[in-house]
């Protein structure tokens, strides 16, 4: 692991999450990770996970963005804004789990979309209804 660590001991659960999610195949992947549709083992629901390395290259820097990305999730409560449920480790890798949301992209439901609307989306959905 590299030598930053994070802030709040709470903030990696101690479990290993290849024991607590099970069935997972890949539904999208990025330049920070991809991410997975997958069974929470114990109550069976089905989540998502995104698992992102930090070993190699830069693993410090790409430590910092996980132990960033993290922190913020955990911080988060709102009720239009997907409930975060835990951060995990295994090797260099971090998993991430949230409830899985079916219903893809901007772009998927509506078509390209202009700078402005990009811009104002994020904003009116953590706005309360």
């Amino acid at each position: 692991m590299p030598s930053l660590s994070p802030t709040d001991p709470g903030l990696f659960r101690p479990e290993d999450p290849e024991t607590l999610f099970g069935d997972l195949w890949e539904i999208g992947h990025g330049s920070f990770g991809a991410v997975y549709s997958a069974r929470d083992l114990r109550t069976n629901e089905l989540v998502a996970i995104k698992k992102m390395s930090y070993g190699g290259k830069r693993s410090d820097e790409k430590w910092r963005d996980i132990v960033r990305e993290a922190s913020l999730l955990q911080r988060l409560r709102h009720p239009n804004i997907v409930a975060f449920r835990g951060c995990y480790l295994r090797g260099h890798t971090a998993w991430v789990s949230d409830p899985q949301v079916w219903g893809g992209t901007h772009k998927c439901g509506v078509g390209p979309i202009s700078v402005g609307q990009g811009v104002s989306g994020p904003i009116s959905v953590g706005q309360d209804p």
